[in-house]
C-alpha cells in the first residue's frame, strides 16, 4: 500500500486535474479539503461522466466520489475483498 500518494485539492479546476492525470499516468487521486482531510476520490471515469459543453469551470469537488471504498494497512486482503463484495463492486 502506497503511503505517500499525491493528492489534489477540492478547489483544483478539472482542466488542471486532467493535465495532472496525463503527466503522472495515474487513473485517479485522493481529494483533500482545505484542512488536508480526505474529501473523496476522483478518477478518469468521474471526468468522463461529467464532461459537458457548459462545464468548463468545474472544480474537482464538483465531480468527486465522496464515499469511496477504502482499505487500511492493518486490514487483510480478505477483509478488503469482503468490503468490496458488500458494495457490489
Amino acid at each position: 500500500m502506497t503511503r505517500d500518494y499525491p493528492t489534489v485539492s477540492t478547489e483544483m479546476p478539472v482542466v488542471e486535474l486532467m493535465a495532472k492525470l496525463s503527466e503522472t499516468g495515474h487513473h485517479g487521486f485522493p481529494v483533500v479539503d482545505e484542512e488536508g482531510r480526505l474529501f473523496g476520490v476522483v478518477t478518469l471515469a468521474d471526468i468522463q461522466s461529467s464532461i459537458k459543453e457548459e462545464s468548463t469551470d468545474l472544480k474537482v469537488k464538483d465531480i468527486t466520489t465522496t464515499s469511496p471504498i477504502v482499505a487500511y494497512p492493518d486490514q487483510s486482503i480478505q477483509r478488503a475483498l469482503l468490503q468490496l463484495g458488500a458494495r457490489d463492486v
